[in-house]
């Protein structure tokens, strides 16, 4: 019992392993935060664009056969594109715009990508300031309106939201654009900040407003939403302009920019296990949504929706995977029993994969790549004798998760480094994150714990460490160490 719906899906794989016992117990994932690796995606798994309109020869969306309306047929043309290739073309709007149907176009996290190439600025006309607009997807005097714009007389590219009639804080670009060259630019939002690039390149950000998941009225290309009768067009060239429901990662945009298939990135995450929940035809976790008839587990599950950057993930009726940044719209439920495809009987261990109408969510806590995976960086270590390397590993453990730290055969364990605390808020973003000021340098006490085994187990929180530098706030550990031959 599933409505159509019309995002993209995804099907990713992942094995259960089962005992040989021949007794069977059905009983969910661990209420315990565990440290799931980076998966590789599959080959054929790549994020489409929620709508896309490319301008060769048409003014309707691949996609979903959206089109656009000109407000005048006769003062468009079809001009070479970026890439000039003679078998596409994109679209040159001088004092007219476009119009998108009405559509909920965004949900909390988005990204717009377009090349765009202005013939001139609408700096000063009839003695106003009118900024030149590439989109303005909203309604009337900008309520809801989700702008990309160049600034008056600095020609700076601009990215705002209005949540409703609230004007979140407007990223600027560092320069100003120059006329009569194509750009490629790309806004990304990933729920509470805003990110601007130019050419790939990430040029400013700043935390902002999420914008409303509200159905936009007004939605145009080469105008403003302002209610000033000034707003005019913007005279310009207009390429390959996108709308994505995830929040690109760099490497993403890059091959966006590219213009070559987007492979799903999917961070390493901490997770843990939240419970059962009521769902209807409005769905709870109203984001996403996976159809994983033959692989879906919770694991599966949470590997989709952080490919796509949801919080939440819900497995429902064995084979459903939903996702969303929000849960608990009709309040608990007490179904989630039934198994995963890829549960048997012959284990002791049965996954379960919801109920009829129930999700069973898991949080998702994703840590930021670079801080969490080995970055093989060969050093020499500091005995000064024996003239030996050693590989320094470098992760980020979120509060209440557990490091573990294993070397290969005859290599025992060197902490090099340990802080304890939160100095960045971009990392472990669960409970209070917002604070950057929490610093607690711990490589003893972890290396007590640690150096010279071949193995490691630790719990990180407070009373493993015995200090708590920021009551008030989630933490996290920074760790770096090494594997090398004993002395």
């Amino acid at each position: 019992m599933i409505p159509t719906i019309s995002s993209t899906t995804t099907k990713l794989s992942s094995t259960v392993k089962t005992s040989s016992s021949s007794k069977s117990i059905i009983i969910p994932l661990s209420t315990q935060t565990s440290i799931i690796p980076n998966p590789n995606p599959t080959p054929n798994s790549y994020i489409q664009p929620k709508i896309a309109w490319s301008f060769d020869f048409t003014l309707t969306d691949a996609q979903n056969n959206q089109a656009l309306s000109a407000s005048d047929d006769s003062t468009y043309t079809y001009v070479n594109d970026h890439t000039n290739d003679p078998t596409k073309a994109a679209i040159h709007l001088n004092q007219m715009y476009l119009q998108a149907p009405a559509n909920i176009y965004f949900n909390k996290i988005f990204t717009i990508t377009a090349w765009i190439n202005y013939i001139s600025f609408n700096n000063n006309n009839n003695n106003h300031l009118i900024p030149s607009t590439l989109i303005d997807f909203g309604n009337t005097n900008q309520q809801d309106s989700i702008v990309l714009a160049t600034m008056p007389n600095s020609n700076q590219m601009s990215a705002v939201i209005f949540q409703d009639m609230l004007e979140s804080n407007n990223i600027l670009g560092s320069t100003g654009l120059a006329l009569n060259t194509w750009y490629y630019v790309a806004y990304v939002y990933n729920g509470t900040a805003g990110y601007l690039y130019l050419n790939g390149h990430l040029v400013s950000s700043a935390s902002q407003l999420a914008p409303n998941g509200v159905e936009r009225m007004n939605c145009f290309i080469g105008k403003s939403n302002s209610n000033s009768s000034d707003s005019l067009t913007a005279d310009a060239i207009y390429d390959e302009i996108r709308i994505y429901d995830v929040a690109l990662t760099k490497e993403q945009i890059t091959s966006d920019m590219n213009d070559e298939p987007i492979p799903i990135s999917v961070l390493p995450f901490t997770y843990k296990h939240i419970g059962c929940y009521a769902d209807q035809f409005r769905r709870d976790l109203a984001g996403y949504y996976f159809d994983m008839t033959l692989t879906n587990t919770p694991q599966a599950c949470m590997k989709a929706c952080n490919s796509v950057y949801y919080k939440y993930a819900g497995v429902q009726y064995n084979y459903q995977c939903w996702c969303g940044n929000s849960y608990n719209n009709y309040g608990p439920a007490y179904n989630c029993h039934l198994t995963c495809p890829n549960s048997t009987n012959d284990g002791d261990l049965l996954l379960l994969c919801g109920g009829a109408w129930s999700n069973d969510i898991y949080e998702i806590m994703p840590i930021d790549s670079s801080d969490l995976s080995s970055n093989n960086e060969f050093v020499l270590s500091s005995d000064g004798g024996s003239g030996s390397d050693a590989v320094l590993n470098s992760s980020t453990i979120c509060e209440n998760s557990m490091l573990k730290i294993d070397c290969p055969k005859d290599n025992i364990i060197q902490i090099k480094y340990a802080m304890y605390g939160r100095v960045s808020i971009t990392k472990c973003q669960s409970g209070k994150y917002q604070y950057d000021k929490c610093n607690l340098i711990q490589t003893n006490a972890v290396a007590n714990a640690c150096n010279g085994l071949k193995s490691c187990r630790f719990h990180v929180d407070s009373n493993a460490l015995n200090q708590d530098p920021c009551p008030d706030y989630s933490k996290y550990l920074d760790i770096s160490w090494s594997c090398r031959l004993p002395l």
